[in-house]
């Protein structure tokens, strides 16, 4: 025997080599997990709350707070029918859950489109840790707008 062989009935050697390669996968998921959530909180915001309270052909309007800034006012941007419209800081009184001044307000136009249904939703604007932004929608679901001639 070379000494890499097993004897009949030592299992030692395997045992250990499985549970080394065992560790090593448990140790391997530890780290993409924390890779994972590091990078859902850098382009992604849990803390982020906000709402569209009013979407009509004349105004949309609504509030939104990051938790853990309350005092930072952010930047938003409305889209409708994924078409950039206007970009505004959420600095005005807000009517909703937040209390204090991150509220948005977007004046339009019926006429800035056509009649019929129109979706709209508000983005807030965020800086990446890279410096690029990246938008993150302040309601769950978009918004209709019903325009009539």
């Amino acid at each position: 025997m070379t000494g890499m062989e097993s004897k009949p009935g030592d299992t030692g050697t395997g045992r250990r080599l499985l549970y080394a390669i065992m560790a090593k996968s448990f140790a391997e998921m530890l780290f993409l997990c924390a890779a994972v959530s590091m990078a859902a909180f850098a382009f992604f915001h849990p803390a982020l709350r906000g709402d569209i309270e009013r979407a009509d052909p004349t105004w949309v309007d609504g509030w939104v707070i990051d938790s853990t800034k309350p005092e930072e006012q952010p930047v938003v941007q409305l889209y409708v029918d994924d078409q950039f419209v206007a970009a505004a800081r959420a600095d005005a009184p807000a009517r909703g859950e937040s209390a204090g001044p991150h509220g948005f307000h977007f004046a339009l136009s019926p006429k800035q489109f056509g009649a019929g249904r129109h979706r709209a939703q508000v983005y807030v604007v965020r800086k990446t840790p890279r410096g690029s932004r990246t938008l993150l929608p302040v309601s769950r679901e978009k918004r209709i707008i019903e325009v009539t001639e």
